[in-house]
């Protein structure tokens, strides 16, 4: 049995005892009110989940530091959600050498399921366009401290 801790008002928190039903907990944590979520939330961690893919150029390797800074980088994502269901469009520009083909499917798969977990969004589509393919960018070099 958990322990409860006492708040202000009377009202107990803590742990739910081990004698809860799932259906128990799905009642109780459905009855403390209700998520949405705006668009460009869902665009941040659409755009967001492209990068982690290893073959996406990184933000502002396609457009240069003036595109970047005028918001025409990629990844550019565009989400039109309703509820729990989402429909996704995203350009990408991936970088050479890395297949279009691969980097595209690793870039659904990553979308879809980040918006599954961070969201508690399911992607109906996500349709990804490779937009350009640019040089890999050089690694940065630490600067030495003297």
């Amino acid at each position: 049995m958990a322990e409860a801790t006492a708040t202000r008002g009377g009202r107990t928190s803590g742990a739910p005892s081990a004698s809860w039903s799932d259906a128990a907990r799905e009642q109780e944590q459905g009855s403390r009110g209700s998520l949405e979520l705006a668009d460009k939330v869902l665009v941040k961690i659409a755009q967001r989940a492209a990068l982690e893919v290893v073959g996406v150029a990184p933000a502002g390797a396609a457009t240069g530091r003036l595109g970047g800074m005028l918001g025409r980088g990629y990844p550019d994502a565009d989400v039109e959600h309703a509820g729990t269901r989402a429909s996704v469009t995203l350009e990408i520009a991936t970088t050479w050498p890395h297949p279009a083909p691969q980097v595209a499917a690793s870039v659904r798969d990553s979308v879809t399921r980040r918006l599954r977990e961070l969201a508690a969004v399911d992607a109906d589509s996500v349709a990804v366009h490779v937009a350009a393919v640019v040089q890999a960018p050089p690694p940065r070099q630490q600067e030495r401290v003297r």
